[in-house]
């Protein structure tokens, strides 16, 4: 009785393994989504605050604000 125990149990295990390592992939998968959008948000937000400096500058100098404001939030985006 026992060794058929032990087979049926073993099938049920193997039964299930796919489900087991579908679940695994679809956690990591998830898992390196969320970093990966954490890091664009970070370079994201960088760069706003780049370009927010770089206008408050030009209007407190007198620039032109429009044009510093394109100047600026491109050298943000090439900061980033």
């Amino acid at each position: 009785m026992k060794i058929g125990r032990i087979i049926q149990s073993t099938n049920l295990i193997l039964n299930y393994f796919p489900l087991f390592i579908s679940l695994k992939m679809i956690i990591i998968k998830r898992t390196r989504f969320i970093d990966e959008e954490i890091y664009i948000m970070n370079k994201v937000s960088k760069g706003l605050v780049l370009a927010l400096a770089g206008i408050t500058v030009g209007t407190s100098t007198g620039l032109s604000t429009t044009l510093f404001q394109s100047t600026s939030v491109a050298y943000a985006a090439e900061m980033t």
